[in-house]
């Protein structure tokens, strides 16, 4: 985790595989640092089936463009592994950026976009649930 967030995140919380760390149509209170685990993203559609889109693996920030849009997370995250999480108010890190440039530096670099890996994974497969 870059250290310019260390003071924002939460304690580590051990979680379980198969749960939700946020549904899609849900409100974005938080953004999710996965310090160890895998997670998958799925997408669910009117008739509701359900489509993985991509895999993320540790470490890796999740949940961080519904929070920094002020929307609806557009996926659902689950654990596929028993997983180790930090949250973030939505607000406090939206509030951290404004008031410390430095803290959103970390988001500006990682080495895939969002949605080229959102457009990649409906290659993946699908989900029934």
């Amino acid at each position: 985790m870059p250290s310019a967030w260390r003071t924002l995140f939460s304690a580590p919380m051990s979680i379980s595989a198969g749960r939700w760390l946020f549904r899609q149509g849900e409100s974005s209170n938080h953004i999710c640092w996965l310090d160890q685990g895998l997670v998958k993203l799925l997408f669910t559609d009117a008739r509701a089936t359900s489509v993985i889109l991509d895999f993320k693996r540790s470490p890796v920030l999740l949940g961080l463009g519904a929070a920094l849009a002020k929307t609806l997370h557009p996926t659902s995250a689950v654990t596929v592994t028993p997983s180790q999480v930090r949250l973030c108010d939505s607000r406090a890190f939206r509030t951290a950026i404004d008031r410390a440039p430095e803290c959103s530096r970390p988001t500006i670099s990682p080495p895939t976009s969002a949605a080229g890996g959102l457009l990649a994974g409906f290659q993946i497969g699908r989900e029934e649930e």
